[in-house]
């Protein structure tokens, strides 16, 4: 063989190797998108390196010789687009040995029509030599399977264009120019075809597709390279994102959103086109730990609360390249609802075993307070059945047995009204009350015992004072609060009765001048430890009475809090209802 390489030749040969050169590089990076494109520019190298050799030729024979060759990849270049673009926009399920085997039968079937075009004639009718242009070019007459290939050719691309814009328009990416770049440079070639097949050639025989070819799918690789596309999309929206159901988000390394799916939008309350390309920081409201955990955002679990949901969320990066952090997948698992499920079994956790350590106390109370003075009601009066004591010995006693009832029943009263908290027999009726006049019913209870300490009870409460509570409740609270402070006042001191208004709510105040209380004795005041304290006359108490007051006042949305110094005093603030 001999060649005369001229300018079309060269030229067709030095680009046609460049991109041979630059497809093997295409062939050593992961992944099938990868190397279909590669693939495709291989066929691309094939066709134009041998066109050129056809163009350096001067005899027929060498001519004809080289046509078979570039048809090597002619034939293979439409099934091999067709494959390419399937993988790229995700549809690689449609690639079935059934449809892979006709698209490449029929690409077999090309190239051997070609290559046995001597006995059908069915591709070239005639192929002469012509020199009108100075150098000697191939000049032939399609037949009819040349017309069936362009035809199948063009819908080939057709069919490719189609998934590709079609993919772009439900995309929703960044990257979205150098998608419509990379669209508008794969035309170049096709239309340059078209132009060359309807008759324009400006010079003359020379087919200019394989120029084009080459141009641009050099153009397109080192695209795809710079901007790294074959890393981070086409994401796989219908199979893996918008089908999961869990949240899924992608970001670039700048943390700008090029894919979100429906989950995310639901609870954001947004559309893709408000959300894509913005920042994730933007749309989030814990920035900074979202931010602390994108920089190493690599398998890491970490919980977020945003938008009134919580959030486990999986980070991942996707491709980095030579230690280049390309973009991470998010992908949000709501855990809103088992985490208030988890809070609310830790709460009624917490609550049983107070609930159990109260009521081992009450069994305890039950077993002595309440057996103690029965069991000395009962020996009394056996012994005053059986005639074995005096009318005024049994006077005698008769106080202290009066001392053991009072207090059997004011336990019992307190047992009856916290089993009755427990099981939400309470019936609660929020109504007006008076309230001096009801603190008046009070004192006239406690007046006895009050006047035998010598204690003072004022009622400060003025008469059109109104509140607006459950009865019930009050009466048990101020019943209790009268008691104890009777219980630890001395002889002189006093107990009042006020009202004031404390942060826009009304308050109770119940003061008394009694021995108060240490600081560790307060913080228990109110916590499920019961304990009992012998009054300054070495009164008994049950150490139910306080418990009580709270658990009714949280039931109709009360308040209690107190205030104590030994030696001075204590205060308790009441509100009996926050509404």
């Amino acid at each position: 063989m001999s060649f005369d390489f001229n300018v079309f030749a060269l030229v067709l040969l030095i680009i046609g190797s460049a991109n041979l050169f630059l497809a093997v590089i295409l062939f050593q990076r992961n992944g099938e998108i990868v190397e279909w494109f590669a693939s495709l520019m291989f066929f691309i190298s094939l066709w134009s390196i041998a066109y050129s050799f056809e163009l350096a030729s001067s005899t027929l024979e060498q001519m004809l010789f080289f046509i078979k060759v570039e048809y090597l990849g002619i034939a293979f270049l439409p099934a091999i687009w067709v494959v390419f673009v399937l993988h790229f926009v995700n549809k690689a399920e449609w690639l079935t040995k059934a449809n892979l085997s006709l698209i490449f039968f029929i690409s077999i079937i090309e190239f051997t029509l070609v290559i046995s075009n001597n006995y059908h004639k069915l591709q070239y009718k005639t192929v002469t030599i012509d020199n009108s242009d100075g150098i000697p070019l191939l000049s032939f007459s399609p037949g009819i399977v040349y017309i069936i290939h362009t035809v199948y050719f063009y819908c080939m691309l057709i069919f490719g264009m189609y998934l590709l814009i079609n993919t772009l328009v439900k995309g929703y990416f960044i990257y979205k120019k150098q998608y419509i770049s990379i669209i508008l440079a794969a035309l170049i070639p096709w239309i340059t075809n078209l132009i060359y097949i309807v008759g324009y050639r400006p010079f003359g025989h020379i087919d200019l597709t394989p120029y084009a070819f080459i141009i641009t799918s050099s153009t397109i690789a080192f695209s795809l390279l710079r901007h790294s596309l074959f890393n981070l999309i086409p994401i796989a929206r219908e199979k893996v994102i918008e089908n999961m159901s869990e949240g899924v988000i992608i970001i670039d390394s700048q943390h700008r959103i090029l894919d979100i799916n429906s989950v995310v939008l639901k609870f954001l309350n947004a559309t893709h086109n408000e959300i894509i390309g913005k920042n994730l920081l933007e749309i989030i409201d814990d920035k900074v730990l979202l931010t602390e955990r994108l920089q190493i955002a690599n398998g890491i679990h970490f919980t977020i609360n945003t938008h009134n949901r919580i959030f486990d969320i999986t980070a991942n990066e996707i491709n980095p390249m030579k230690g280049v952090y390309k973009g991470s997948l998010l992908i949000f698992r709501d855990i809103t609802e088992s985490e208030l499920a988890k809070e609310k079994l830790e709460k009624q956790t917490k609550e049983l075993e107070e609930l159990n350590r109260l009521k081992d106390k009450l069994f305890s109370i039950i077993a002595h307070d309440l057996k103690a003075p029965f069991a000395s009601l009962v020996s009394m009066l056996r012994i005053v059945s059986d005639d074995d004591i005096s009318h005024d010995e049994f006077k005698q006693y008769l106080p202290k047995l009066t001392e053991n009832v009072d207090y059997t029943s004011s336990l019992l009263e307190n047992l009856l009204n916290w089993s009755k908290s427990q099981i939400d027999a309470v019936k609660i009726v929020v109504e007006p009350i008076m309230l001096k006049d009801l603190v008046e019913v009070e004192i006239t209870f406690f007046n006895k015992l009050s006047a035998e300490k010598n204690i003072q009870i004022i009622n400060e409460i003025t008469n059109e004072y109104l509140i607006n509570a459950d009865r019930n409740t009050v009466q048990l609270v101020f019943r209790n609060l009268f008691s104890n402070a009777i219980k630890f006042c001395k002889s002189g001191d006093s107990i009042k009765v006020s009202t004031k208004v404390i942060n826009g709510k009304k308050t109770v105040i119940f003061k008394d001048t009694g021995i108060g209380m240490t600081a560790d004795k307060v913080k228990k005041l109110f916590g499920s430890e019961t304990f009992t304290t012998l009054g300054t006359e070495n009164e008994k108490g049950t150490g139910l009475g306080l418990l009580l007051c709270k658990a009714f006042l949280n039931k109709t949305g009360g308040k209690i809090h107190v205030e104590s110094e030994v030696g001075v005093g204590t205060t308790f603030y009441i509100q009996f209802s926050v509404n």
